[in-house]
């Protein structure tokens, strides 16, 4: 294929994929035990792997380059915050290109909270406390396994989704 062959699939691919909603969701851990710093990303690609009481899993995807990619090889808890439908801003923030190569103080008090070794965002939909028990590394992302040691959730407001590349809100059927 030519190089703009190989542009056109790609960018049809992604318009493809863009059709599929998904939930949108921040992963965070916390930097070292000793400072509040935070490193997250935003994620569309958290899944369910299994819904078993003695093993409950879910697997998400990061690109090889994310700073919080790098810190989970060597750190392995951290929490998923399913974003709400009014978290959009939070969305953007830790979805930026440079926010992830950036310190996230002065955030920390505006949209983080703590439940022991796990930071997660105030009023997410479901924050996930996890322990990542094994990670997949592909030519571009690396695809992390977590086993949930607790979880919560606040139903309140809708979940935000992706789709057609926007953050979107569910609708409830007429």
């Amino acid at each position: 294929m030519e190089g703009t062959e190989i542009l056109n699939r790609l960018n049809d691919f992604k318009d493809a994929m863009s059709q599929i909603p998904s939930s949108v969701s921040v992963v965070g851990a916390f930097a070292n035990n000793f400072h509040p710093e935070i490193v997250a990303a935003t994620i569309s690609s958290l899944v369910s792997v299994s819904v078993n009481p003695e093993s409950e899993e879910v697997l998400f995807a990061l690109k090889n380059s994310s700073f919080l990619g790098n810190h989970l090889l060597n750190s392995s808890l951290c929490s998923i915050s399913v974003l709400n439908n009014m978290q959009h801003e939070v969305a953007h923030l830790f979805g930026s290109r440079t926010s992830a190569l950036e310190s996230q103080v002065g955030s920390v008090e505006k949209f983080w909270n703590r439940s022991g070794d796990f930071p997660y965002i105030d009023e997410a939909f479901v924050v996930f406390s996890c322990k990542i028990r094994e990670s997949i590394k592909r030519d571009h992302s690396t695809i992390y396994f977590a086993e949930v040691i607790q979880f919560f959730s606040d139903n309140r407001h809708k979940p935000l989704v992706y789709f057609d590349r926007r953050f979107n809100s569910i609708c409830e059927p007429p």
